[in-house]
């Protein structure tokens, strides 16, 4: 068989073990940093898992050494192999790696000597298997490295064993065996023709597609977890109308979450930017790339990266003096992690022209524990988000600083630019990337671990907007090498990607949500109503025959059905008016419209009245017996209240300035007055000598009352305060004569 090949390199089809290693040698890849080998003492003994029968399972034992034979050389790392398989006329056995670090050793058994170590999701060419003296199964495997190549043996507790079938199209069979399911292999398949050493694994998430959408989209129990900036020029399809979003007296979606201008995503956006299917292209695909640090990973790529922005090439000086592009590689290499993540992440945070107070310097803030936040710096805007009536900003140069608690966790204080940009970058590696949250996809969506939380960044556009920025650093030569993509698989997926969001400003999602009114107002009214946001009912009282009724929507966009002149009958008239916002939506709402032809129909009462007075109300009249002299129908009540508009008790004494409201059956205000007892100057329901010296008191210009405590001292109606008001006063309060109230 034969590899479809690189330029220059003559194929020929070669059969048997010297073929297989030579396809191996053709398919190197180059090395990624190299980890830790670690091996369970017991780990390659116990069988878990019964394998897959394949032909060679059945073929003759080979002759091995014995298990004390040594080695000649350490144990080498397997490379990462891109797919060589594009020719093959027959079924090929393959291993792929299912353990994190598992060794390859010289015989079936642990007691043989490793000669290799293979990491996690690598493909690994199967020549045979074989049992070792305790039963375990073991598969036969060429191991490839950098500068060497060996046969060897895994154990199958470790391993899988496939078939890559020869039928049909053969890179197809190979993304189903890597875990991928159809709806993800035409694009991949693109990217594969472009990109042949690119490497593509499947990662079983193990969650519902749809669980998973609800979670990620700002359920009850994590609102503000998927956030669009309502600043920038988005449709409204992209916003949500869930946990009532939209603040309708504002006529825009609320912005309260995570900083100003950031309002919860649709569902519709959640489930497009979480489907991995709608990011199998060119810059998209970034968002999958494993964020661990490789060799390949220069000085010079962190440069593209960072062009015409204030980390561009040369030295910086702020106090220190360092280059980032040098400094964020030596970063990363150190921490085993990409630095070309590193620059397009502070890229996104902090912003291309470097003005982020963030890594000003110059914070005017104070902490909560009142250490000044001036001289502290955060890159990766690391614990930035509104709290404690602190902005995103000063909460992470809080957490910068230590959060008044001398935390030094993370390199912490960050109080130099330089230990910021190291404990940033030790913050991501140590609380993300360690934690199988290695790609941006994942620090955004932590799906890898089923937690949905734990998740580096509201923005829903997060991952992909830093993966445009981090595919800078990979140009056409770059891109030649081996990356490696890490892509999440979901159950019971729908056929197609989730649709983006519409665009088109004619449909009805993207025009304005709002079916709220401002106003319901009829001239002919007693009282309008004051609308309020929520609610939809309301009631009027009139006495005419007819209203003009006029409802005004918040949003001029909106249109009202059911207003205008409307003829009434006698007793309540329910009124209908119908909103219908710009994007289609409607509300009702409800005017129950009481009809009086006479008083009567509502209340009658021996009291006088007025104008806006009632009077006939003798002194040390409860509010009980008030009320007993209202005759009321039925369903109509009436409420008393003192100068304050507290409410009476029924045997409080009613006082001049007291407010009465009648209501109509239908509940809407019909009738409001106030009383006025002639006498009762100072407002306390009776004529005492309190009333006489401020009636005397205003006479002589020392004191000023108004209102209906002028009323009350006019006793005599002559519409002036003088001397005969005193008298008449002075009179009834030795019983020599009785102030008449009626009027």
């Amino acid at each position: 068989m034969s590899r479809k090949g690189t330029p220059g390199i003559k194929r020929q089809s070669m059969g048997g073990l010297a073929g297989l290693l030579l396809l191996s040698v053709l398919c190197l890849l180059l090395p990624m940093a190299a980890a830790k080998a670690v091996e369970s003492s017991t780990a390659a003994d116990a069988e878990t898992t019964k394998p897959k029968t394949t032909a060679a399972t059945t073929e003759a034992p080979t002759t091995e050494p014995p298990a004390t034979e040594p080695v000649s050389e350490d144990p080498f790392r397997v490379l990462f192999q891109p797919f060589c398989y594009d020719s093959i006329t027959e079924d090929q056995d393959l291993v792929i790696v299912t353990g994190p670090l598992v060794n390859i050793r010289k015989g079936a058994g642990t007691g043989y000597s490793v000669v290799a170590i293979a990491r996690e999701d690598q493909v690994l060419t199967q020549t045979g298997s074989k049992k070792a003296k305790d039963g375990s199964l073991w598969y036969k495997v060429v191991a490839v490295g950098e500068d060497r190549t060996a046969t060897g043996y895994i154990s199958a507790n470790y391993a899988r064993s496939v078939t890559l079938s020869a039928t049909g199209d053969i890179y197809a069979n190979f993304l189903r065996l890597m875990g991928f399911p159809d709806s993800y292999i035409p694009a991949l398949k693109a990217l594969h023709a472009q990109y042949p050493d690119w490497l593509f694994y499947g990662t079983d998430t193990g969650l519902d597609w749809y669980a998973s959408v609800y979670e990620e989209a700002n359920p009850d129990s994590h609102i503000g977890i998927s956030l669009i900036h309502n600043d920038y020029n988005w449709p409204n399809s992209y916003k949500s109308l869930k946990h009532d979003n939209f603040d309708w007296a504002a006529n825009d979606f609320k912005t309260v979450y995570d900083g100003p201008g950031w309002t919860l995503a649709s569902d519709e956006l959640v489930a497009y930017y979480l489907d991995p299917r709608n990011f199998l292209q060119e810059d998209g695909i970034f968002q999958f790339l494993n964020l661990l640090y490789d060799e390949s990973q220069t000085a010079d790529g962190v440069r593209s990266i960072v062009a015409g922005t204030f980390m561009e090439d040369g030295h910086h000086i702020y106090g220190e003096t360092f280059s980032y592009p040098e400094l964020l590689r030596t970063i990363g290499r150190n921490l085993e992690i990409s630095p070309y993540y590193l620059a397009a992440s502070i890229k996104q945070e902090i912003g291309a022209n470097g003005l982020s107070k963030s890594i000003s310097g110059d914070s005017p803030t104070v902490s909560p524990g009142g250490i000044p936040l001036r001289g502290y710096y955060n890159y990766y805007n690391v614990y930035a988000y509104t709290m404690m009536g602190m902005d995103a900003n000063d909460v992470g140069l809080w957490f910068a600083e230590g959060q008044d608690q001398g935390n030094t966790d993370y390199n912490r204080p960050w109080n130099t630019r330089v230990k910021a940009l190291w404990g940033g970058a030790m913050f991501h590696a140590y609380n993300y990337l360690r934690m199988g949250q290695n790609t941006l996809y994942y620090k955004r969506f932590n799906v890898a671990n089923g937690i949905y939380w734990h998740q580096y960044m509201t923005n829903i556009m997060g991952a992909y907007s830093e993966s445009r920025h981090l595919s800078l650093a990979y140009d056409e030569i770059a891109r030649q090498q081996v990356l490696r993509f890490d892509i999440p698989v979901y159950d019971n997926m729908p056929a197609s990607p989730a649709p983006q969001p519409t665009w088109d400003e004619n449909a009805a999602v993207n025009k304005n949500p709002n079916n709220r009114l401002k106003s319901i107002t009829a001239a002919e009214a007693v009282k309008n109503p004051s609308v309020t946001i929520d609610k939809t009912s309301y009631v009027m009282a009139v006495n005419k025959a007819s209203v003009n009724l006029e409802a005004v929507p918040i949003d001029g966009g909106a249109t009202v059905a059911g207003a205008g002149k409307i003829d009434l009958k006698p007793g309540e008239n329910l009124i209908t008016l119908t909103v219908t916002a710009a994007n289609g939506d409607t509300r009702e709402y409800t005017v129950n419209i009481f009809r009086a032809k006479t008083e009567s129909a509502v209340f009658t009462s021996d009291y006088n009245r007025s104008g806006s007075y009632w009077t006939g109300i003798a002194p040390g009249t409860t509010a009980a017996q008030f009320r007993a002299n209202v005759t009321l129908a039925n369903g109509a009540s009436l409420t008393l209240l003192d100068s304050s508009g507290k409410k009476k008790a029924d045997g409080a004494l009613v006082m001049t300035g007291d407010k009465l409201r009648i209501y109509a059956p239908n509940g809407a205000l019909y009738k409001t007055g106030t009383v006025l007892i002639y006498g009762d100057v100072n407002g306390d329901g009776k004529i005492s000598g309190i009333d006489l010296i401020t009636v005397r008191d205003v006479i002589l210009g020392n004191y000023v009352i108004k209102g209906v405590y002028a009323k009350a001292a006019d006793i005599n109606r002559d519409k002036k305060v003088s001397g005969i008001d005193l008298i008449t006063v002075r009179d009834h309060i030795l019983g020599s004569y009785v102030i008449p109230q009626a009027d």
